[in-house]
């Protein structure tokens, strides 16, 4: 198989890693949602100032996924479900899958991973989330990602195709927590824009974002997680850098 991945969902999110990876791949698919916004995408995506890479093919109707070795959904929440079970009948079980969605399965009231093993039981999950801005990524500002799945391959695997230049990425095992993490962050992020957009100054963004984390913490531990994920961008270890102990804690900022 070519040197190629399909990326499902042609949004700001899954365009920018469309362009971060360009150099990684002899092909790129990005999978648009509908034919109109295949043909009006061209030449970038009007949330991003970087036009999209030669290699990088705007295509509908996910006729290219058997042409992929690795498929990554960038789709909104509330599409995730439906685009698996789109998926399920034309993937084969050498494909590797993971998603970079943020949020929660709101039709299922469950997590995505929970969604995911329920249509794709024979995909191990792997999440991908971190502090990431659409436009910062497609400029290709350095960034780090958080890589999440129970198997150690699946980790290797993604971490060694999403590392470039400027994308850092780090495994760890902690898939509810980068879930929780991924998710929650963002309620915090406008809450502290809407203090910023008040004139309410920093000491009230800094008592949101450190309250706002406890409470993460807390949460996320009731639902499972580590409490270990919430403390900061690192992991287990750092793709492309010396193993650490096998016994070092998993921590990932999502």
């Amino acid at each position: 198989m070519n040197n190629n991945i399909s990326i499902i969902g042609a949004g700001a999110w899954g365009s920018a890693l469309a362009i971060a990876l360009s150099d990684n791949f002899d092909t790129i698919y990005l999978h648009t949602h509908t034919q109109e916004e295949a043909d009006t995408l061209q030449p970038k995506h009007h949330a991003l100032s970087v036009n999209y890479t030669s290699n990088i093919k705007l295509t509908f109707g996910l006729l290219h996924i058997q042409d992929s070795h690795s498929i990554l959904i960038a789709v909104p929440s509330y599409g995730f479900t439906d685009t698996l079970k789109i998926l399920q009948p034309l993937l084969t079980k050498k494909q590797h899958i993971a998603w970079a969605t943020k949020g929660f399965d709101t039709k299922g009231q469950c997590f995505l991973h929970e969604s995911f093993e329920s249509i794709l039981d024979r995909h191990p999950s792997c999440v991908i989330s971190g502090p990431s801005f659409a436009f910062e990524v497609a400029s290709r500002k350095p960034t780090a990602l958080s890589i999440a799945a129970k198997d150690k391959k699946i980790q290797d695997h993604w971490a060694q195709i999403l590392n470039t230049q400027v994308l850092r990425t780090y495994t760890n095992y902690d898939v509810i927590g980068v879930e929780v993490g991924g998710t929650v962050k963002n309620i915090l992020a406008i809450a502290a824009g809407i203090a910023a957009g008040l004139n309410y100054g920093a000491n009230t963004q800094a008592a949101l974002i450190t309250r706002g984390l406890a409470e993460m913490i807390r949460l996320g531990v009731a639902l499972g997680a580590k409490t270990s994920t919430f403390n900061g961008l690192s992991s287990r270890r750092p793709s492309g850098l010396r193993k650490t102990s096998p016994n070092s804690n998993s921590l990932a900022r999502c």
